[in-house]
């Protein structure tokens, strides 16, 4: 799966996950797309956006890009095996909100979902 995907599918989840630890970066993220009017076309009900993760998601799939691990086939099955391998990856300790092992990684799946 090419990186673009998977960073269509992951990243609004990774930012829901870590918006405890950099809530206040993420806000700046929300402001900039509500200045721009982005934020108001998303929400056609004219609700506000709930946070970053939900305003990623939203332009995702206003982009008609893959939005989910199960978009994708990537079920709960699959999880156990890909949560071991990705902890294996040297960029997870970069993360900003530290990942203590595989149970972590499935909770962002989850959220992935």
């Amino acid at each position: 799966m090419d990186h673009g995907v998977t960073s269509c599918i992951m990243l609004p989840a990774v930012m829901k996950w870590n918006k405890s630890v950099n809530g206040d970066r993420q806000s700046q993220i929300v402001e900039v797309f509500e200045k721009t009017g982005v934020a108001n076309a998303l929400k056609k009900d004219g609700s506000k956006v709930a946070d970053a993760g939900d305003l990623l998601k939203s332009y995702i799939q206003l982009l008609e890009m893959p939005g989910s691990l199960d978009a994708v086939g990537v079920g709960q099955e699959k999880w156990d095996l890909l949560a071991k391998e990705s902890m294996t990856d040297p960029w997870i300790k970069t993360n900003p909100r530290k990942i203590n092992g595989p149970e972590d990684l499935k909770e962002i799946f989850e959220l992935a979902r």
